[in-house]
């Protein structure tokens, strides 16, 4: 299991750093070269979607439940 928590924690760092690129997209003006600018963060951060995609799908995870354990998760 302990990889799984090093991936999901890895996931989960990933996720808040492109809420804040997200935040920051948000507050850029509407000029034309901030619209041009918009249109490049966008393209880069579609490249880093694509490429975390493959390592973070749901069908990658397996969660054990032992209802006989003290925290209802399997130790295996």
């Amino acid at each position: 299991m302990t990889r799984q928590q090093q991936e999901l924690d890895a996931f989960r760092q990933w996720l808040t750093l492109a809420e804040d690129r997200i935040s920051r997209m948000a507050d850029m003006g509407s000029s034309k070269s901030d619209l041009e600018r918009y249109k490049q963060l966008l393209g880069q951060f579609e490249e880093d979607l694509k490429q975390q995609s493959p390592l973070t799908a749901a069908s990658n995870f397996v969660v054990v439940v032992d209802d006989n354990s003290e925290n209802g998760m399997c130790s295996r």
